[in-house]
């Protein structure tokens, strides 16, 4: 909301200042420049100066196709066919497709005047116009606040989902889905404004929590239908212990050596000797190296923080 907020705001006052420079500078047709502000702000920096440079380049193409054109066939309904053949499939084969709007009303303002020196006034229209959208295009709303409170959020939502599993109940996990794909939203429209470096060590934050939310869903469905049993019980005890321990610190080592404690007791247990209940121990055992996967990853990402550092 808060970047449509922005955008709405600077395609107002951009159109407005791009017409006003054109006009006193007394460029014909200086409301094209409006436009051309209008067309160029994008939601981020990345995405405003990758169009920019399309539309620069098709300019220039079309250019010299019509500057060609026009002048062996003066301006007539001919040329402007033949130039049209020609310049929007070669735009589409160079994949500067998307600067066809603005080259085509630019190119259009020569055709009508029948006069190669308009090249130069389109060509004013074009560098005010998307000179404008550029600079307005430096302000960007910042998320970092909004990013940092998701995580914090979302380290909240995986352990309500853990007690809740410990409880052998069934998790929703809809909330923690809509949250953490938000805040990858959030995350990539930082990184195209090229704002903070310390957004890649969050990215990989929010990686890793997606990676283990998957690990989660997994362990819902394979543990909590399970008949109640001895060592199911165990293992929702066990998850009891990672009450508050879900957040930036590396919780995960102390929990990880519980959890190999408890892999050995599995192992040393006798074998169940009905069929039905062999099949219930070798699920749960599954759920045992799910967890231990899920708190993997977090080591994982606390060595390489450290790394980086």
């Amino acid at each position: 909301m808060q970047t449509k907020i922005y955008l709405t705001i600077k395609i107002t006052v951009g159109f407005i200042i791009a017409v006003l420079c054109s006009y006193f500078l007394k460029l014909p047709y200086f409301y094209t420049t409006g436009v051309i502000t209008l067309l160029s702000l994008a939601p981020t920096r990345l995405k405003s100066y990758q169009i920019a440079l399309i539309r620069f380049l098709n300019l220039l193409l079309g250019f010299l196709i019509a500057s060609l054109i026009f002048y062996f066939s003066n301006f007539n309904l001919v040329g402007l066919t033949l130039f049209i053949i020609i310049f929007i499939p070669l735009s589409f084969l160079l994949k500067l497709e998307k600067g066809l709007s603005v080259s085509l009303v630019l190119i259009s303002q020569i055709y009508l005047e029948k006069n190669l020196f308009y090249l130069l006034n389109a060509s004013y229209i074009f560098i005010i116009g998307v000179g404008i959208a550029l600079l307005l295009n430096l302000i960007m709303p910042k998320h970092y606040k909004l990013i940092a409170t998701n995580k914090t959020l979302i380290d909240k939502e995986i352990n309500h989902i853990i007690q809740t599993i410990s409880l052998n109940q069934t998790p929703s996990f809809l909330n923690l889905d809509k949250l953490i794909k938000e805040t990858f939203n959030l995350m990539e429209t930082e990184l195209e404004n090229i704002t903070k470096t310390t957004l890649k060590e969050t990215f990989s934050y929010l990686k890793m929590r997606s990676e283990q939310i998957s690990i989660l869903k997994t362990i819902a469905k394979q543990l909590l239908p399970l008949e109640e049993i001895t060592e199911k019980t165990i293992i929702l005890e066990f998850l009891t212990t990672f009450k508050d321990q879900i957040g930036e610190d590396n919780y995960a080592l102390n929990l990880s050596g519980e959890l190999e404690q408890l892999l050995l007791f599995f192992q040393e247990r006798p074998l169940p000797e009905k069929r039905a209940l062999f099949e219930i121990r070798a699920q749960l055992y599954t759920v045992l190296l799910e967890l231990q996967q899920f708190l993997n990853l977090k080591i994982a990402y606390h060595e390489t923080k450290y790394q980086n550092e």
